[in-house]
């Protein structure tokens, strides 16, 4: 994985095309400035992926932090709508509670999945593990984080409607 490109020209050339993934970023310098003398060092670019944030360790806590209240959204909304729908008949379709949870995992991933990864499940953590994709010294702390979600949702949700989910 990328996780940085530098790319050096000399000014006087008058540009700088470099091909990154099939896109052509330029960079042209105004006749003017190069004629006066200012660009005659080294031009530097550099490209970072927005991802190379991910292997920041000081970043932990936010993934920590997305990782936990992702799965609490999520089992908000999935085992919520179940409860809702025990507690106060015919107020939510059975449509309705499927598709909450579908649109609250399309939610979280969007905003959330490129602080964590929105793995939202310590299934899922495991599995990318196992594949080789995420790092196993983080696991122990997102299916903590996970775990903790889950169980303040199922709480949240007991208190606040008083019927069980089970």
């Amino acid at each position: 994985m990328l996780t940085g490109i530098r790319r050096r020209a000399l000014a006087g050339s008058g540009r700088l095309d470099a091909s990154l993934r099939g896109v052509t970023v330029m960079d042209v310098q105004s006749p003017q400035a190069a004629s006066r003398g200012r660009f005659d060092r080294w031009f530097e670019m550099e490209v970072v992926e927005p991802a190379s944030n991910f292997q920041d360790r000081k970043q932990e806590w936010r993934r920590l932090v997305s990782e936990f209240l992702g799965t609490f959204f999520l089992v908000l909304v999935a085992a919520g709508g179940g409860m809702m729908g025990q507690a106060f008949p015919d107020t939510i379709d059975r449509g309705a509670a499927v598709v909450a949870p579908a649109l609250m995992v399309l939610a979280i991933i969007l905003f959330m999945g490129k602080i964590s990864g929105a793995h939202l499940n310590p299934a899922v953590t495991l599995a990318f593990s196992l594949r080789g994709d995420f790092p196993w010294r983080r696991v122990p702390g997102y299916i903590v984080v996970q775990l903790a979600g889950a169980a303040l949702a199922a709480w949240f949700l007991t208190l606040v409607i008083g019927v069980s989910s089970s």
